[in-house]
Parts: structure tokens; sequence; C-alpha cells
């Protein structure tokens, strides 16, 4: 009977504590108002992801005309090997469209780029802003460096997020993509470890914003909170 009753009280504290911590986390919430910040946040990720595209298009562009000139192939003849031949239908080439636009896009590549690069800069910038000001709101961490100085805190953390970003796809998403196409021995363990790397590089991406941002300095913070 003792156990059942220490047992019972167990349960009942951990009840409590999850409880008391849940509902500190929902008041913590309110007061700051998180759900209109997170809006706010959304909207400038929104902003910043139309000229990371442009970036990723000109690129795409870019490595196609680089391509299509090492293979001494026109443009048009490059993408046709990559396309099923024979499939008409009606008399009419389905991926015919698919053709133009990629071979728009390759003329167009440079003024992709011109234009993609100063608006990433601006709304990344300004996006990286936003969530200064927003965790500086949740955290109650006063803000005491210059306008100058935090825009150019912001470009550093959009290279490093950018580059932390890309590497991350890179290691998860490209690593599928050669297992599922068979384009290169990967066994399990070279596959679970680049998931591992993968998961190391998105928590140092998350402890770069927190220690730049919100200038969290304990280690343990900084691990726990991202």
């Amino acid at each position: 009977m003792p156990l059942r009753r220490t047992a019972l009280d167990r349960v009942r504290f951990a009840w409590h504590d999850v409880r008391g911590f849940v509902g500190r986390v929902w008041e913590g919430a309110a007061e700051a108002n998180v759900p209109f910040l997170a809006s706010g946040l959304t909207f400038d990720a929104l902003l910043a992801a139309i000229p990371f595209v442009l970036l990723l298009l000109a690129a795409a562009g870019y490595l196609l005309s680089a391509e299509a000139g090492r293979a001494q192939l026109e443009i048009h003849e490059y993408l046709q090997r990559f396309l099923p031949r024979g499939v008409v239908q009606q008399g009419r080439d389905p991926f015919a469209p698919v053709v133009t636009v990629l071979e728009e896009i390759v003329q167009q590549r440079g003024t992709l780029g011109l234009f993609g690069v100063p608006l990433f800069v601006w709304f990344s910038t300004r996006l990286f802003g936003s969530l200064r000001a927003t965790l500086c709101e949740v955290f109650d961490v006063e803000e005491t460096r210059s306008w100058f100085r935090g825009k150019l805190e912001d470009v550093v953390l959009v290279l490093a997020t950018t580059t932390l970003f890309l590497t991350n796809t890179l290691l998860s998403e490209g690593i599928a993509l050669l297992i599922r196409f068979n384009l290169t021995g990967v066994n399990f363990v070279r596959f679970f470890g680049a998931q591992l790397l993968a998961f190391v590089v998105v928590l140092m991406l998350f402890v770069i914003v927190f220690r730049v941002v919100v200038r969290l300095h304990k280690i343990t913070e900084l691990f726990f909170i991202s």
C-alpha cells in the first residue's frame, strides 16, 4: 500500500509540474503576443523567399549553360537528353512548354541574378531584423546595438544561415537522391553519418541565431533552447 501511494504521488507531482509548465508557457506566449509576432516573421520569410527563388533559378541557368557548353550542344538539344522520347499527344510534345521555360531561364540568368542578389540581401536582413526584435521581446532582452551594427550582424547571419541551410539540404536530400537513383555506393553507415551531420548543422544554425540575436552566453541555455 505505501508503494502504491508513493507511485500515485509521483504521478500527481509529475502532472502538476507538466500542467504548471504548460500554463506558464501559455501565459508567456499570450503576454508577448507570440501569434502576432510569428505572423510578422512568416510574412518577412515569404518576402525573402521570392528573391531566393530567383537566385536558385539563376544558378540553375548558369549550371545548364555550363553543362550544355561542355557537351557542345545547344540548350534545346541538351535538355532533350533528360526528357522521354517519342511522347507525342495529338501532334504536340507535352514537354515543349517545359523546355521553353528552361531555355528562357538560361537566357535570362544574368537578369535573374542581378535582381535576385540585392533583393535577397535586403529582404533577408529585414527578416533577421524582425527576428532580433521578436526574440528580444520574447526573452525580455534589451536591444543595445546600433542600427548599423545590427545590420552588419544581420548580413553575417544571412551568409551563415544560408550556408548551413544549403549544407543541410545537400547532406539530407542529396544523399537520399543518390540512394534513390543508385548514383553512387552509399551504405547504411554513410547514410546515418550524413543524417547525423545534417542534424548537427541544423543545431548549430539555431545556436548561432540565439547566440548572435539574443546574446545568450551559457552553452547549456544555447543548446537547450536550440
